[in-house]
């Protein structure tokens, strides 16, 4: 699914039909993408691409979304990240796990203008862990 309009109605009308579809579709998994922040300087994108991160990480879709509407975090693809945070909450889900987050910075050495990624799992307290032993 591709979002256009990804304001905080348009995501709670997005979860609320996966949120019904779901039961329907077994062994389904629901996958979000979005870049983080984009061509700041690497001290900037950390800062912004960290608020990002302890919002997933506290399992905060609205607290996410308004930290993007005020610039307080940047994904292009936030709509879709709250969408999946609500529903996945909608539907019991309580734990995230951060699974890996970095910039290009990280990985090229190019520290002026970076873009920020992370990879994080969300699932019940009866879900596997995604960092076995």
């Amino acid at each position: 699914i591709l979002m256009g309009t990804q304001d905080l109605d348009t995501c709670k009308m997005l979860s609320n039909i996966l949120t019904k579809l779901m039961p329907s579709l077994k062994d389904t998994l629901l996958v979000a993408s979005s870049d983080l922040s984009h061509y700041h300087g690497y001290s900037d994108a950390k800062r912004l691409d960290s608020h990002f991160i302890k919002l997933v990480g506290e399992m905060n879709p609205e607290g996410l979304y308004e930290a993007l509407r005020t610039g307080e975090c940047e994904a292009c693809g936030g709509g879709p990240v709250v969408s999946i945070m609500l529903t996945c909450r909608t539907l019991g889900a309580r734990k995230v796990v951060v699974l890996k987050s970095a910039n290009s910075g990280d990985v090229t050495g190019e520290k002026d203008r970076v873009v920020g990624y992370m990879a994080g799992a969300i699932f019940t307290s009866s879900g596997r862990d995604p960092h076995p032993k």
